[in-house]
């Protein structure tokens, strides 16, 4: 008589006093055959063990698969020849244990011949996993897959105590693990294992396992970057924080860490997990505003919206001073005058100012961002110095684009496409898109006032396909603005109109492009012979430069453009009126200048006369 009992650990103790019974109380010759795992606490069965002492009972200890066992098996099951190699992936995945080998077998026979599904992901293969974990112990398969979603191989001792389970169930655990094949260490042998058992996890449940083991790696001290990672891999869908109420300063302190290893992505990327971990409306601001300053160089229109909030909180009048003036700044830096005007207004108001709130904001730092020097004359050498000696970095950016522009001033304007293709090339380099764009555009601008109108285009189509797809920010904007400009030069009316027709108002809606895109579309309706449409257009541009302090005739003719639309209708006096108050401007008599003043209609008295 021959009797199997798999699994025996598993029995109760009635049923083994029979198996017992009928294993010794008969006069057959019996065969009694039991299987058993050493990782269950529960002994072997003492009514079964009473012929142990007679040598009457033999104990197998079955081992797994050394690896020339497993590749003779599996060259002879798949036909190979002996000089054919064993599949290393099929070597890994098995693990030596021959139940896995038998199943990985079964799974390539089962295919369609030719298919190229890997048989480690076939459910036969998961189902024998998934039985391999549930016979190597009570507590392993909550290790393994505690360790499939942490990674990294913790030590026992923290999985304990996640699990709130003895150390030494869990060292038993990955005892059981490796001798199964499944584990080497503390680390799956193969990552197609774990990726098996993840998916029996539930994402709410490896979410919490994360948090709380970022929780005990904070308390441990434990490399800022570890603590981040399962920060980052534990944030749920709901947002909630509340059991974490110092992860949004520590995600900003490893954000800032990034930042100073130029890793601009990664760092926002954990500055917006350290917004959603914040419940202070004021420090979100904060890391709002330290967003937007970062992700202007390579997603600008992301910057633009990193914005909104502050300047909700400016409206509500809940937003600090400090802030207010990082946020000026921030408005100013992204061309958005109007806005940083209302801000730098309500900062004065708040400071109890009189002074024009313009002003308020020059002393702060922001108003000069976009505007030209005071001084044209100024020796061009001083500003080709800082460039030289300045790197391209988020604290130099601005001040480089406004020695720029002094230079496209000057008796330089030669070497501005040099300095621009320098600065866009290494914007590009130092993954900066939007950088890029904006020393493209800047290119074509001083390539326009050479005169070069096939490279300013081709400067405006660059600059917009430096930016990311479908990015609707203010410097896509400024690209378009000088395509229209360039095209309207060249007489491509055609090309113009359609582009205005496509043309988002709001990308330069209130911002230092809007007077250049008005200028490009009066041109544009000078052209097709609309002086009155046009004139309404360069009398906006105007108004703006006016009101923003930045009205200078070299940067933006306007008043010459309307002087030469009025008298086309007829307004003499009118247009007499503006060529009067751009000579009286510093830069007005430019020589720039002279060939479009001579261009009006009626001839000008020379300046003594005017006098």
């Amino acid at each position: 008589m021959v009797f199997c009992v798999d699994d025996v650990h598993h029995a109760d103790e009635t049923s083994l006093q029979y198996l017992g019974t009928l294993a010794h109380g008969t006069r057959e010759q019996v065969l009694l055959i039991v299987t058993r795992s050493p990782y269950f606490d529960r002994p072997y069965p003492a009514s079964l063990d009473g012929a142990s002492s007679s040598g009457r009972v033999e104990r197998i200890v079955l081992q797994r698969m050394d690896t020339d066992e497993v590749d003779d098996l599996l060259r002879k099951e798949l036909g190979l020849s002996g000089l054919d190699t064993t599949p290393q992936e099929l070597r890994d995945a098995a693990g030596g244990n021959p139940f896995l080998v038998k199943t990985l077998l079964d799974e390539l026979h089962d295919r369609d011949p030719g298919a190229g599904t890997d048989p480690v992901a076939g459910t036969r293969f998961a189902g024998a996993v998934l039985t391999c974990l549930r016979r190597s112990g009570h507590a392993a398969k909550d290790v393994a897959c505690a360790y499939a979603v942490l990674q990294g191989g913790p030590p026992p001792e923290d999985i304990a105590h996640l699990l709130v389970l003895p150390v030494t169930m869990v060292t038993q655990s990955l005892a059981a693990l490796r001798a199964a094949g499944i584990f080497a260490d503390r680390r799956y042998r193969d990552q197609r294992l774990a990726r098996l058992v993840l998916e029996g996890v539930d994402p709410v449940d490896q979410a919490r396992l994360h948090r709380r083991y970022a929780a005990r790696l904070q308390r441990t001290g434990a490399p800022i970057a570890e603590i981040v990672r399962h920060l980052e891999a534990g944030h749920t869908a709901d947002g909630t924080w509340t059991d974490l109420p110092w992860a949004a300063d520590l995600l900003r302190e490893y954000a800032e860490r990034l930042i100073a290893e130029e890793q601009h992505r990664q760092a926002a990327r954990y500055l917006e997990l350290a917004r959603t971990a914040c419940t202070d409306p004021n420090l979100r601001a904060t890391i709002d505003l330290r967003l937007a300053a970062i992700t202007w160089r390579f997603a600008p229109d992301v910057a633009e919206r990193h914005l909104a909030a502050p300047l909700r909180m400016v409206q509500e009048g809940t937003l600090s001073t400090g802030r207010m003036d990082v946020l000026d700044r921030l408005l100013r830096a992204q061309g958005r005058i109007a806005e940083a005007r209302e801000v730098s207004g309500r900062l004065a108001a708040r400071l109890g100012d009189v002074d024009d709130a313009y002003g308020v904001a020059a002393r702060h730092g922001g108003a000069v961002l976009w505007d030209m020097p005071e001084q044209i004359g100024v020796d061009p050498a001083a500003h080709e110095h800082f460039l030289e000696a300045s790197a391209l970095s988020e604290g130099t950016v601005l001040s480089i684009v406004r020695a720029l522009r002094a230079l496209t001033l000057s008796d330089r304007l030669d070497q501005v496409p040099l300095w621009c293709q320098r600065l866009s090339d290494t914007a590009r380099e130092r993954d900066a898109a939007g950088w890029a764009s904006l020393f493209t555009t800047l290119h074509g601008e001083a390539l326009l006032r050479l005169g070069d109108l096939p490279g300013a285009e081709q400067c405006g189509l660059q600059a917009q396909q430096a930016l990311p797809d479908g990015c609707r920010s203010v410097l896509a904007g400024a690209a378009h603005t000088l395509l229209i400009r360039s095209r309207t030069a060249m007489s491509k009316h055609g090309d113009v109109a359609q582009m205005l027709d496509t043309l988002a108002p709001e990308l330069v809606c209130d911002t230092v492009f809007r007077p250049g895109y008005l200028y490009a579309h009066g041109q544009h309706l000078m052209a097709l012979g609309q002086a009155a449409a046009a004139l309404h257009e360069f009398l906006d541009a105007g108004r703006l430069l006016t009101a923003w302090v930045m009205d200078r005739p070299l940067a933006l003719p306007w008043r010459t453009e309307a002087a030469e639309a009025l008298l086309q209708l007829g307004e003499t006096q009118q247009a007499e009126r503006l060529i009067e108050q751009q000579l009286a401007l510093p830069d007005g008599r430019h020589p720039r200048l002279r060939g479009r003043l001579c261009a009006c209609a009626r001839p000008w008295p020379p300046p003594r006369s005017r006098r």
